[in-house]
């Protein structure tokens, strides 16, 4: 429905303007742009870590995010996903934070919703204020170790300001826990 509406935009134009090539793509970018938001460049996963890499502690988890000067737009929310592993770490949401920079850096208001529908075991991040490009933010996760060592992945995805925001996968974040003796 949408691109017969923009079909029928650009043959007005084309009319009352003459035909014109090169502004066609411009006035479709800038519709476009106006229905949805989304990063010209994409921001990048820099840090995935542990405070504490012994299995059955509480720990905090931290996954910082490098936003690009020209990424085009700010970020507003991450989603961080436990991939499916042998066991369901439980996450602290109300004990979570953010930091501009790294986790030493200006602290930031976020609102952290635990969802744990259909076998999921994921954090939505909502930032009170966005993310400029050009900036870096570490969240910070309390969360409980798991019960035995291994390599534990968390799909990270950034959703930029804006309407109808595209999410974008940056990929995935591991942690390696150890249970004692050092054994995996």
């Amino acid at each position: 429905m949408l691109s017969r509406f923009l079909a029928s935009k650009y043959l007005l134009i084309a009319v009352i303007f003459g035909f014109n090539p090169p502004l066609i793509p411009s006035i479709y970018a800038q519709s476009v742009a106006s229905e949805i938001s989304f990063f010209l460049k994409s921001p990048r996963l820099t840090r995935a870590a542990s405070s504490f890499n012994s299995t059955r502690v509480i720990s905090t988890y931290f996954f910082a995010i490098q936003i690009p000067e020209d990424a085009g737009n700010s970020l507003q929310s991450v989603t961080i996903n436990q991939q499916i592993n042998t066991e369901t770490i439980r996450f602290f949401p109300d004990k979570s934070k953010a930091f501009l920079g790294d986790n030493n850096g200006k602290p930031i208001e976020v609102q952290v919703e635990l969802d744990q529908s259909n076998n999921r075991n994921q954090l939505n991040i909502f930032f009170s204020e966005a993310i400029k490009p050009g900036e870096m933010v570490t969240i910070a996760i309390r969360a409980r170790n798991p019960l035995y060592g291994g390599i534990y992945q968390f799909g990270v995805t950034a959703y930029p300001q804006g309407n109808n925001p595209q999410p974008l996968y940056l990929g995935n974040g591991r942690i390696h826990f150890y249970s004692p003796g050092g054994r995996y």
